[in-house]
C-alpha cells in the first residue's frame, strides 16, 4: 500500500510545483500514519482476542478443578460417614463383647465352684479302670478354656454318657453348645442349646442357652428367629445379665 502511494507521489513530482509537492508529501505522510494506525489496531485486536481466549481457557480450567474438588469433598464426606458408622458399630460390638465376656467368666466361675469335690467313678469304654467324674468334667472344661473345642465336645459328651443326671449334666451340655458356637458351627450350637431347654428345663443355663441361640440365629442371618429367642430371654429372665445383653442386641435389630 505504501509503495503504491509513494509511486503516485513520484509521478506527481514531474508535473507539480514545489509547494504542491510539499502538500502532496504531507498528505502522503498522513496516509502513512493512518495506515500504520490501522495496522497497529489490527495487531492489537488480534492480541486482545488471543488474550481473551487465554482468560476463557483459564476460567474453564479453574471451573473444572473446582468441580473435581467438589466431587472429591463429597466422596470424602461420604467415606467419613461410612467410617463413623463402622466405628459406632465396632464400639457397640466391643461393648457387647465385654458384657458377654463378663457373663462367660461368671458362668465359668459358677461352674468351677459347683464341680463336685468327689464322686464315685465308673468304668469307661468297658474297661475296669474307674474314672473320677470330677476329672472328666474339669478336663473338658479346661479344653474349652484353652480353645480345644473338638476335644472339649468329645469329653463333655463322655461325661454326659456316663453321668446324664448330675447337677453338672446341664452345664456339660451347655458347654458343648458353646464349643460349637466358638467353632462357628451355629446350627449344631442351636440344636444343643435347644436340647438344654428340653432335657433340663430347670437348668440355670436356660437363659444363656436361649441367648446364645438368638446370637447363633443372627450369625446365620435368621433375624426373625433371633428376635424370637432374644425376646424370650427378656420375657422369661428379666433383670438378668442375659436379659440386658438380649435387650442390647434387640436394639440393634430395630435400626
Amino acid at each position: 500500500m505504501r509503495k503504491v502511494v509513494l509511486a503516485v507521489g513520484i509521478l506527481l513530482v514531474g508535473c507539480s510545483s514545489n509547494e504542491e509537492l510539499i502538500n502532496i508529501q504531507r498528505q502522503l505522510n498522513e496516509i502513512d500514519k493512518d495506515i500504520a494506525s490501522i495496522e497497529e489496531k489490527v495487531v492489537t485486536k488480534q492480541d486482545f482476542v488471543a488474550f481473551t481466549k487465554g482468560i476463557e481457557d483459564e476460567v474453564e480450567e479453574i471451573s473444572r478443578v473446582q468441580a473435581n474438588l467438589r466431587e472429591d469433598v463429597k466422596e470424602l464426606v461420604a467415606r467419613l460417614e461410612v467410617l463413623k458408622s463402622e466405628i459406632d458399630d465396632t464400639n457397640a460390638r466391643l461393648a457387647q463383647l465385654s458384657q458377654e465376656t463378663a457373663l462367660l467368666l461368671k458362668q465359668m466361675k459358677k461352674s468351677l465352684e459347683s464341680v463336685p469335690g468327689s464322686g464315685e467313678g465308673v468304668p469307661l469304654g468297658g474297661g475296669e479302670e474307674l474314672v473320677d467324674p470330677k476329672s472328666i468334667y474339669e478336663n473338658a472344661y479346661n479344653d474349652y478354656l484353652q480353645g480345644n473345642y473338638d476335644l472339649a465336645i468329645a469329653t463333655f459328651q463322655s461325661y454326659l454318657k456316663n453321668y446324664p443326671d448330675t447337677e453338672l449334666s446341664d452345664n456339660a451340655l451347655y458347654w458343648i453348645g458353646e464349643s460349637y458356637y466358638r467353632k462357628g458351627e451355629y446350627l449344631s450350637a442351636i440344636k444343643v442349646f435347644n436340647d438344654v431347654a428340653i432335657k433340663y428345663p430347670n437348668s440355670d443355663k436356660l437363659a444363656s442357652s436361649y441367648l446364645k441361640s438368638g446370637f447363633a440365629y443372627l450369625k446365620i442371618g435368621n433375624k426373625a428367629k433371633a428376635k424370637e429367642y432374644l425376646e424370650k430371654v427378656v420375657l422369661k429372665f428379666p433383670n438378668t445379665d442375659e436379659a440386658n445383653l438380649a435387650k442390647e442386641r434387640l436394639k440393634g435389630l430395630e435400626k
